[in-house]
């Protein structure tokens, strides 16, 4: 790592704990850590191919579109659906 590179770590660690952002590492070589959000990012990845192809966004419409993205995921279920006929609404993100 090179000074430069050192002084914008720390200078963005810096900007992160004014904001009151922690960082939280997994262990290295053990991705079963974090396998819950490694396949949010695989989900994500797969929306964007398929939104972008070979399009260009701007920030703007990139911006738009992960939103959107993130909404499609939070519309997921959280557990099974239940075969009950009175338990119609499925528990999601959305909830909390």
């Amino acid at each position: 790592m090179t000074i430069y590179d050192r002084k914008a770590v720390d200078q963005t660690e810096k900007e992160l704990s004014s904001q009151r952002i922690q960082w939280k590492f997994i262990t290295e070589r053990a991705p079963w850590m974090g396998r819950y959000w490694e396949r949010w990012i695989k989900s994500i990845k797969i929306f964007l191919v398929k939104t972008l192809q070979q399009a260009l966004a701007d920030e703007e419409d990139l911006r738009t579109i992960l939103c959107e993205i993130g909404a499609r995921l939070n519309l997921r279920p959280l557990t099974h659906l239940s075969s009950e006929r009175k338990d119609l609404e499925m528990l999601t993100l959305y909830h909390f």
